[in-house]
């Protein structure tokens, strides 16, 4: 039953996406020839050649209808070097998003494949995005996000949440802020995701290809607890220190994690260290123990957007390691 009201929105946006994309595109043909001169249609080889020349010659308009398309593919192969077993899984993600009008934007993304969790395998949700991005005029630098969406939170770590497994069924809305410097920024976030959680997040970036980084957040998982973190990342180009400290509320717990990252050239090292005392219903899946070191080496194969990750885990009080290696492929 919990479905129905997302499923409900789901068929709504496409319908409603499927009357603007015909209509943007039949707007697209006439607005791109109406717009240019004989000698610069013939300069164009192709459509998208002839859309980019109209955009230079109209700044400002927005590309209704347009289809973006992105995603990736992995496979990996996790060691447990204790049990003496292998593992394997494997994930492709294909996303498409089409700006609907100048403030609203339609993203669905299909993932299919199966996700390793300690010893057991789970099957990834077919859809795992179906995103309504709605950033009113009247509202500059707020967005709004509905259906079933992305996490709006930023992080410096995978200790409170893992955003790259996993998306919650609800509603969020964002607003960042630049001042006339372009120096500092801020942020804040909120959402609302039905009956798995519900929180806030407020922050601010200072400075560009040297930065820094901070945030507090409060969230209520509502099968579970209700956590206070404060976080922060110093960095310079694609180099940085991290660090993310999370109290669980009531108990008085506390989780942290302090990590270093370094890139050299195309390679990027990652290593940090974390102490779990209640793990979060949307932490790390990877990471297999309550205490210990993951480090994590990111290697071009020389393919164009094909990378070889390979990644060790290790709780050395109770001599636990895993290790993984695998691929991904980006588009």
């Amino acid at each position: 039953m919990k479905k129905y009201p997302v499923i409900i929105i789901a068929l709504f946006i496409v319908l409603f996406a499927s009357i603007n994309i015909a209509t943007a595109f039949n707007s697209y043909e006439e607005g791109t020839t109406a717009s240019l001169r004989t000698e610069d249609i013939a300069q164009a080889d192709t459509a998208e050649d002839e859309w980019e020349i109209f955009e230079e010659k109209n700044p400002g308009v927005v590309d209704v209808g347009k289809l973006s398309v992105d995603g990736d593919g992995r496979y990996r192969a996790r060691y447990d070097h204790q049990a003496d077993e292998y593992f394997q899984d494997y994930r492709i993600r294909l996303g498409f998003g089409v700006t609907l009008d100048d403030q609203a934007d339609l993203y669905l993304r299909l993932n299919t494949g199966t996700h390793q969790v300690g010893d057991q395998q789970q099957d990834n949700t077919l859809f795992d995005i179906a995103q309504l991005t709605v950033a009113p005029n009247i509202l500059p630098g707020t967005t709004f996000n509905f259906g079933k969406v992305e996490l709006p939170f930023q992080t410096t770590s995978t200790l409170l949440f893992d955003t790259d497994e996993y998306t919650a069924e609800g509603m969020s809305t964002s607003y960042f802020t630049v001042n006339d410097s372009r120096t500092i920024s801020g942020f804040a976030s909120a959402g609302y995701f039905n009956d798995v959680m519900n929180g806030g997040q407020v922050g601010f970036q200072f400075g560009d290809k040297t930065y820094v980084v901070g945030a507090i957040g409060y969230y209520d998982f509502q099968d579970a607890s209700t956590y206070r973190e404060a976080m922060a990342e110093i960095g310079y180009n694609e180099s940085s220190i991290y660090g993310d400290y999370v109290v669980t509320v009531g108990d008085n717990v506390v989780s942290w994690l302090a990590g270093v990252k370094l890139g050299i050239g195309d390679v990027t090292i990652d290593y940090n260290y974390r102490e779990i005392d209640q793990k979060s219903p949307m932490a790390d899946v990877d990471f297999p123990f309550d205490n210990g070191h993951a480090v994590s080496v990111t290697v071009p194969t020389g393919v164009q957007n094909l990378d070889i990750v390979l990644t060790h885990y290790a709780d050395w009080q109770v001599s636990q390691n895993q290790s993984i290696g695998g691929i991904i492929y980006t588009f």
